[in-house]
């Protein structure tokens, strides 16, 4: 399972590092070096089984893809390459860890809190005289 998500991580890292071939270039060097840094930042996420983290970086390198194809700075197919191999990774999420939520009790002491507390420990020390 593990080895099936790092190939797909993989996949998406290769889409981004191959160039195009002749003419104008499939991807800038701009665009290249944002978006192998996001799909390092997926890779990590992914590693460290962070859902949360991984989900999120999927959707900024989706985010960079948009802004970098409509610059004209990232190719179509390039574009798509990239797209889906983030797809790919995408639907391996679920395997990772459900996202835990902790909660906190409520533990603020009030005035009167303290007041009840004082009350509590006067009537038990009082003494014979009481």
């Amino acid at each position: 399972m593990m080895a099936a998500r790092s190939r797909r991580v993989a996949a998406l890292t290769v889409a981004l590092a191959v160039g195009g071939c002749g003419g104008r270039p499939a991807i800038s060097a701009a665009a290249a070096a944002d978006l192998q840094a996001k799909a390092r930042d997926v890779r990590a996420a992914v590693v460290a089984q962070d859902r949360v983290a991984a989900e999120s970086s999927l959707n900024a390198l989706r985010q960079a893809v948009d802004r970098w194809q409509s610059q004209k700075q990232l190719s179509d197919k390039r574009a798509k390459e990239v797209l889906d191999a983030a797809g790919a990774v995408a639907l391996q999420l679920p395997t990772l860890p459900e996202p835990t939520t902790t909660t906190s009790e409520d533990t603020t002491t009030t005035e009167q809190d303290k007041q009840d507390e004082h009350k509590k420990k006067g009537k038990g020390d009082q003494g014979p005289h009481g």
